[in-house]
């Protein structure tokens, strides 16, 4: 699988074998780096420097490993540069060893034998150009490698481009009752919604009832709650992998296509002339479109702004699902599907809160890679707008694609987050250039503040509005992204003006550390 990739990683693990000990104190940026040979298509970023950390030095196998510091442009080719920066375990620099060899040629024997490598041939002449091609600095090289990244947007600007150009069909809210009715509900005709979410093949399910209290955090801020459906292509195989196409002029092809449900929450009040601005809400892992979107859903109507959500790949349980939902005064419950994306992929019998988000064997080290793609194409298909994380994070505002303008973005994240730890959100900031875009919560301060009242793990902070102590945070954070949105972008908010629980922008340097409370 990985062979069907053009690249490697754009943030790759490295590891350098050595024949002795080293001191791995020297191990730094000035020392170890990585030096851009330039993007393969334009020649951009050419003689960029990069630099490491999660530096760790495994003594057994006498091999250095590391990170890449930042983010790694796609489908460019880079160099990594060991110097004589490094010493060994006496304080000596490291000599060149074996690399000098490769680095001289062969000898007439090894040509003979390199003459019937066309690969090992191409190599040494990428590596010799690189080499060649890297500024010279106080201290030698002693090693060098020559690599290239993985194409990252490429596939879904193809897709993109293919969603642009179709026809798709209106969206359609006539899905209650075996598709008799709209499902389009008031919220005060709503007495409660229960939701069977199918968790097994037999088919069994579990019923609960979905939080429409949540929706009074703002009271009759929001007018009524509509579910629908519309087809999307679906670019996934029975493998839950996206087949790999060629980079330069291959085309994605849809393997099929599905039938998605959507919730949206629309604001009270008249509708603009132009329609209301819509939020798109994802919900996290083993989450779904009927937990998290509905606690902010109130804050937004507030602000005029309706909330739009879909089940992510392999999430809601499975598709046999429905919503039964309950009118004020009684009566018949009216019936809508639920829209749960899940499979019973390990043939267990049981649907897991994510099964179908990954690729299955042998497939597997692709993990939630396709599921997050599909899903992103589904959004591009319900809306004709992409997004996605770290990868992806640079052409949000720094390097917008072909034909896109920087967009208005923020980032909000917590202290100590055991969910996403906060070395990945650094990761997301320091890639798309957002750090003066980011709220970070100090959930360490409130978690002392409240006497121990709120989560340890704030992952959820947004959304905690059933947790009394967490409540205000979780309202303050909502209202800086609505007056956010609001303001198209033009004005951020400090959620708790002069306080010390919101740092807008977060102080730097961005959190390496985990920063879990104990």
């Amino acid at each position: 699988m990985i062979n069907t990739l053009d690249g490697f990683n754009t943030q790759p693990r490295i590891t350098v074998p050595f024949t002795g000990d080293i001191d791995p104190a020297t191990v730094k940026s000035d020392t170890v780096y990585l030096v851009n040979l330039g993007n393969t298509l334009s020649g951009m970023g050419f003689g960029q420097r990069v630099g490491i950390n999660q530096v760790f030095w495994d003594a057994g196998s006498k091999t250095l490993v590391f990170e890449s510091d930042a983010l790694l442009q796609q489908h460019s080719r880079y160099a990594l540069v060991v110097t004589n920066g490094v010493r060994d375990a006496t304080g000596d620099p490291i000599e060149v060893g074996q690399f000098a060899r490769f680095r001289r040629g062969p000898n007439a024997d090894e040509a003979r034998d390199e003459a019937r490598d066309d690969e090992l041939m191409e190599y040494r002449k990428s590596l010799s150009d690189g080499e060649n091609s890297i500024p010279h600095g106080r201290q030698r090289m002693m090693a060098v490698s020559v690599f290239t990244t993985q194409s990252i947007s490429g596939d879904l600007e193809k897709i993109h481009e293919q969603i642009r150009r179709s026809r798709p069909a209106p969206a359609n809210f006539m899905i209650a009752n075996g598709g008799t009715a709209r499902a389009v509900f008031p919220v005060a005709g709503i007495a409660g919604i229960q939701w069977a979410r199918q968790t097994g093949t037999a088919p069994a399910f579990t019923t609960s009832f979905v939080p429409t209290p949540a929706l009074q955090v703002v009271p009759g801020a929001v007018g009524a709650v509509a579910f629908g459906k519309f087809t999307s292509p679906d670019y996934q195989n029975a493998s839950k992998v996206i087949p790999a196409t060629g980079t330069l002029t291959g085309h994605p092809v849809a393997q099929g296509s599905n039938r998605l449900v959507f919730e949206l929450f629309l604001p009270s009040g008249q509708r603009p002339a132009s329609g209301w601005p819509v939020a798109i809400f994802g919900h996290g892992f083993t989450d779904s479109m009927y937990g998290a979107p509905w606690t902010v859903a109130s804050v937004f109507a507030s602000r005029g702004i309706a909330t739009m959500t879909i089940n992510v790949v392999g999430h809601g349980g499975g598709a046999l699902g429905t919503l039964n939902v309950i009118p004020v005064g009684g009566g018949a419950p009216v019936v809508v599907p639920s829209g749960g994306r899940g499979i019973d992929q390990d043939n267990n019998g049981v649907i897991d809160s994510t099964e179908g988000v990954n690729a299955a064997a042998p497939f597997t080290i692709v993990s939630s890679r396709d599921g997050l793609r599909q899903t992103v194409v589904d959004l591009m298909q319900l809306v004709q707008q992409s997004g996605n994380p770290v990868s992806y994070a640079s052409f949000i505002r720094r390097d917008p694609l072909r034909g896109n303008a920087p967009k208005p973005v923020i980032v909000q994240f917590a202290k100590g987050d055991r969910t996403v730890p906060n070395p990945t959100t650094s990761a997301i900031l320091r890639a798309g250039e957002l750090a003066d875009r980011a709220t970070f919560f100090r959930n360490d301060l409130a978690y002392t503040a409240t006497g121990g009242d709120i989560p340890k793990n704030p992952h959820t902070f947004l959304t905690n509005i059933g947790i009394p102590a967490a409540a205000p945070f979780a309202l303050m954070a909502q209202s800086q992204i609505a007056a956010f949105f609001a303001s198209n972008g033009a004005l951020v908010i400090d959620p708790d003006a002069s306080g010390t629980f919101f740092e807008v922008p977060v102080t730097l340097p961005l959190p390496e550390g985990l920063n879990f409370l104990p």
